[in-house]
């Protein structure tokens, strides 16, 4: 059930749904956006049931309980929240929006089929296919869709981190959720452009976007999971996507990789096989970053080698935990440090890519305002929670 808050008609109301949501740090990185741009908002964590996420979501949104602006969806709701709104709104123009990078935002849920960012179209509340006026909680709000977490992930790497993407090479372990989501944006970072045939031009600075695409024969998204036949199946989702234009990269250039493959430490024993395995970046979206105490933690084994050979780290290697930690440190950042022959030159966990991904859904939320969104400090507020 909602809850109340005491609020002023000039108060977003905001929200992010998620099941576990308890441990989210949604709502502190909005007030501090908010307070930057003068801006009063209310955001609330929802925990659906599992089987009650679209019923919470036109709660939510409906008159009946003060109704909402906007909200943030984090696991495991994701592709639900897109089927709530993909029917007739998904290719709605963000009111006064031209900029690619919501554009971006908008075509990565499409393409990803997931999203994690609603935002309430009020201006259809007449239409008889989604009035709310009366709080029904069973009739469909008109709801836009973006994904904001690939747009999140590479400003973090490339304007936060100083990380060049250009024609890499990058390994994403896991298969869910997570690693669908940022697959759109990784495409065009790693080589310089934005969907094949979509026809998006213009400004993609915080996309990554570096300019020249030169040589993109190198870059490569390979996906590898501890259950082979899910990372193929992404894998041919994703190649039809690039065929049909949809993608950056072509089909080529996304692939799967048997986890056995770069589990065992004699991977880099032949030369031939070492250009095989070797990476670039390495990206972690599975589970195997999480800590010992989170919820989400399905793995028993907190053996840092558990998932990934050491002999994949090198000195120039990168990695990447989408999950983050109160102390900026996971299971899959220890491991890329631990040891002594191999360690990645760098390993991060994702509080940037959160803090990232927040303020593109905050832009989202409050771009029709007369709100100055340049006063937005992302640098500050990932300062601010991150341990001294």
């Amino acid at each position: 059930m909602i809850k109340k808050a005491m609020t002023t008609s000039n108060t977003k109301k905001l929200a992010i749904f998620g099941n576990p949501v308890e441990h989210s740090l949604s709502p502190e990185i909005h007030k501090q956006f908010a307070e930057q741009c003068g801006l009063e908002v209310e955001y609330i964590k929802l925990k659906p049931e599992l089987d009650k996420f679209k019923e919470e979501v036109y709660r939510f949104f409906s008159k009946g309980d003060g109704i909402g602006d906007g909200a943030n969806v984090t696991i495991p709701f994701k592709q639900q929240a897109y089927k709530l709104a993909q029917q007739d709104y998904i290719m709605k123009n963000h009111p006064g929006i031209a900029n690619d990078s919501y554009l971006n935002a908008r075509n990565d849920a499409l393409v990803s089929q997931g999203g994690n960012t609603l935002y309430l179209d009020s201006s259809q509340g007449d239409d008889s296919q989604g009035d709310n006026s009366q709080g029904d909680t069973t009739r469909a709000p008109h709801l836009n869709i973006y994904n904001t977490d690939g747009i999140g992930l590479v400003k973090d790497m490339t304007s936060n981190l100083g990380w060049d993407l250009k024609n890499k090479k990058i390994l994403l372990v896991g298969a869910g959720g997570a690693i669908r989501g940022i697959i759109p944006a990784l495409a065009r970072a790693i080589t310089g452009g934005n969907q094949g045939d979509k026809g998006d031009k213009g400004d993609t600075g915080d996309i990554g976007d570096t300019g020249d695409t030169g040589d993109i024969k190198r870059a490569e998204l390979i996906i590898t999971n501890r259950t082979q036949e899910r990372a193929e199946s992404l894998v041919s989702y994703f190649r039809q996507r690039a065929s049909e234009g949809d993608l950056s990269i072509s089909a080529q250039q996304i692939n799967s990789l048997d986890l056995n493959d770069i589990s065992s430490s004699q991977i880099l024993t032949a030369e031939k096989r070492a250009e095989k395995y070797h990476f670039d970046i390495i990206i972690n979206g599975s589970a195997f970053g999480l800590g010992e105490n989170t919820a989400e933690n399905k793995y028993q084994d907190e053996n840092p080698s558990f998932l990934l050979t050491s002999s994949l780290l090198h000195k120039d290697l990168l990695c990447y935990d989408l999950v983050y930690s109160k102390d900026r440190s996971t299971s899959f950042t220890k491991w890329a440090r631990a040891n002594r022959t191999h360690q990645a030159k760098e390993a991060v966990d994702g509080l940037g890519m959160l803090v990232e991904q927040a303020a593109m859904s905050f832009r989202i939320w409050h771009s029709s305002d007369n709100v100055d969104l340049s006063k937005l400090d992302t640098q500050k507020v990932i300062k601010k929670l991150s341990p001294e």
